[in-house]
């Protein structure tokens, strides 16, 4: 693997921050190695579909309004989505998780691996801070990620979380 585009997607608002607060944890990790980029977007598809053919592997964090637990995390190859009407249903934009990326694939020309790692949250409420089953998550998520990219070397210069 040689370039890896982590995406968190969301907003500064409750739960929908998950993807975003992510990145933040990561960036004191990640941020020296030249094989990563981190990335926050709002959901503009703009902002990193341009980007999709650059990367050999991209990750992907959103929260999901879904009917699991509330701090559930689901991990999935974009793929997947696809087939899965509640993560489907679950984006507020125009286009999906899967359309966006099925449409980076055609203007580039190129097949990325690429992965979801989704928290679910009980709803989206822009006016509620962070809740505490989806902050509970973050670090398991942070540690996901750090797994999937192993290869690279990101373990031994992590100490704590």
């Amino acid at each position: 693997m040689k370039n890896c585009l982590i995406l968190g997607l969301g907003s500064p608002n409750g739960d929908d921050q998950l993807g975003w607060l992510v990145v933040n944890k990561l960036t004191p990790i990640l941020q020296n190695m030249p094989n990563f980029k981190l990335l926050k977007s709002g959901g503009k598809h703009n902002e990193w579909i341009t980007l999709y053919g650059k990367y050999d592997y991209i990750i992907v964090i959103d929260a999901v309004a879904d009917n699991q637990v509330t701090g559930t995390i689901i991990h999935c190859p974009i793929e997947k989505l696809k087939t899965n009407e509640t993560l489907l249903r679950s984006s507020s934009h125009s286009l999906n998780l899967h359309e966006s990326f099925e449409l980076a694939k055609i203007l580039t020309d190129k097949i990325v691996k690429t992965d979801f790692i989704g928290v679910c949250i009980a709803q989206y409420n822009p006016s509620q801070s962070l809740t505490p089953d989806v902050k509970k998550a973050i670090p398991n998520v942070v540690r996901k990620i750090l797994h999937l990219t192993s290869d690279l070397s990101v373990l031994e210069t992590v100490e704590e979380i």
